[in-house]
């Protein structure tokens, strides 16, 4: 055989293309051409990309951060609401960790990864082309304990509860005038956090407050 010809483009073999014909084999070098082409090729990556959102238009989101430099930010249900450095390559069979933390209106995200559900990290084994999408859930403003109806008004999740119930607040501010109009015993919990859990902190209904009828035991409520 005096003549020869291979190309590779993932490794940068290229051997007697680019002529007028092939390159007669005895004529290259071949310690030279592995030490300029094949010595220098570069490794094959698999892609990893992120996509970071919650499960409401316009409220909620987080932050996904981990190897490689990924840092996303999500916020809202639209992933034009992502920011931040969302995809990098990594070698085959790399573990890729990645860590999650919601902001503060919303709580622990499901990785649409098997295994991982809603844990605070994942590890993702990059056997291929990744496409990670994480939808941090909205924790809304109020909740009614009874049948965990969720809201962003006072006035509505009075209107959801039971005649015996309980209002669950974060510790956010209320825009409204709220009025109790119907035969209900109701204590409103304030100053919860994104879970509904007790912290050193207060709710404020920037409004007025009347009752009309019925009853309100109030915790950790400010009104101005």
């Amino acid at each position: 055989m005096t003549d020869f010809t291979a190309k590779d483009s993932a490794i940068g073999l290229d051997i007697g293309l680019g002529t007028a014909a092939p390159q007669p084999i005895n004529l290259v070098d071949g310690l030279a051409y592995y030490k300029n082409t094949m010595g220098i090729a570069v490794p094959v990556l698999y892609h990893l990309t992120m996509s970071v959102k919650s499960d409401t238009i316009g409220k909620g989101g987080g932050l996904v951060h981990g190897d490689g430099g990924i840092s996303c930010t999500g916020h809202g249900s639209d992933l034009s609401g992502m920011s931040g450095t969302c995809q990098a390559n990594f070698p085959p069979g790399t573990n890729v960790n990645l860590y999650q933390t919601p902001d503060s209106d919303s709580t622990w995200a499901t990785w649409l990864v098997p295994g991982c559900s809603t844990a605070q990290n994942c590890a993702v084994s990059m056997n291929g082309t990744q496409n990670i999408t994480v939808i941090f859930p909205y924790s809304f403003m109020a909740k009614v304990n009874s049948n965990g109806y969720g809201c962003d008004s006072l006035t509505q999740a009075y209107g959801n509860a039971g005649t015996v119930d309980t209002i669950y607040s974060r510790a956010v501010t209320f825009t409204e005038d709220f009025t109790l109009g119907g035969d209900k015993a109701i204590m409103l919990l304030g100053g919860l956090d994104a879970w509904y859990l007790p912290q050193d902190a207060w709710t404020t209904l920037q409004g007025k407050l009347t009752i009309q009828g019925g009853s309100m035991t109030v915790e950790r409520l400010v009104i101005k």
